[in-house]
């Protein structure tokens, strides 16, 4: 019977273009640059941890310690979507435009990669938001148009993808000022 990887594969059964796959440059951007990842602490298993860190460093990505410094911050793949969706909205209404630029992943995408063969995030489907008819607006001052402009303008910057109408969108400024 013939070894078996770590992973549980057979290496009589990984032929060229497995190992060609093993060595090949994924996690790194249009200039050739290590794309830079943060293990998010809800990702507790040291395997699991460990396990993340080689397939990223074998692929050319870097895993850090400063998670403000990441282009990727893995979560652990069972988190709640809400919450994942609640913490990439932090970040997309930041005024730190670095931030803004931050993907919030699942750990399995490093999988899913490094399966495809390239690095690049699938973007969420875009969600209407629902709106209520026949409630009257409350006043704001200039200031207050001024700050929700240019919330509207880092959280939903294309009009024609929606989102722009409902309640909601207000609701996350106010959570997120």
């Amino acid at each position: 019977m013939p070894p078996r990887t770590k992973r549980g594969g057979n290496r009589a059964n990984s032929g060229p273009k497995e190992e060609a796959r093993s060595r090949t440059r994924i996690f790194v951007n249009e200039d050739g640059q290590s794309i830079y990842f943060f293990l998010h602490k809800n990702i507790r298993d040291s395997g699991q941890r460990r396990v993340l860190r080689e397939d990223i460093e074998k692929h050319s990505g870097k895993v850090i310690l400063d998670q403000d410094a990441a282009d990727v911050i893995l979560v652990n793949p069972v988190m709640d979507t809400k919450a994942l969706d609640t913490l990439r909205f932090s970040y997309n209404a930041s005024d730190d435009a670095y931030k803004r630029r931050m993907y919030f992943e699942k750990a399995s995408f490093v999988r899913h990669c490094v399966r495809e063969g390239k690095y690049h995030h699938r973007l969420p489907p875009i969600k209407g938001m629902g709106g209520y008819v026949g409630r009257r607006r409350t006043d704001f001052t200039s200031n207050d148009d001024d700050h929700l402009c240019k919330f509207i303008a880092r959280t939903l910057p294309d009009k024609a993808s929606g989102g722009r109408t409902g309640d909601s969108v207000y609701k996350a400024l106010v959570e997120n000022p």
